[in-house]
């Protein structure tokens, strides 16, 4: 999946999608921009749409991820502090 998300996101601008991505709900059945992003055109999936190109474009990084990890850690214990007292 991963792979195929961003060949898409290569490939967009040859079909003249703008930068937010807006055409590609029109696009995820075309059968060359299957092609392109290794896709069979009539019996391949369809391509990702507009709203799964943008969360995997703002999917957090794993450093982000550890720092939510922490922080929620810190939120559950302060939280048990406060249960036991």
């Amino acid at each position: 999946m991963r792979w195929t998300v961003s060949f898409v996101r290569v490939f967009s601008p040859s079909r003249a999608v703008n930068e937010d991505a807006d055409d590609l709900d029109h696009l995820r059945k075309d059968s060359a921009f299957k092609i392109a992003c290794g896709r069979l055109p009539d019996t391949g999936n369809d391509l990702c749409s507009q709203p799964t190109m943008s969360r995997w474009e703002n999917a957090p990084t794993l450093r982000e991820i550890m720092k939510l990890g922490g922080v929620l850690l810190d939120l559950y214990c302060a939280g048990i502090d406060t249960l036991t007292s």
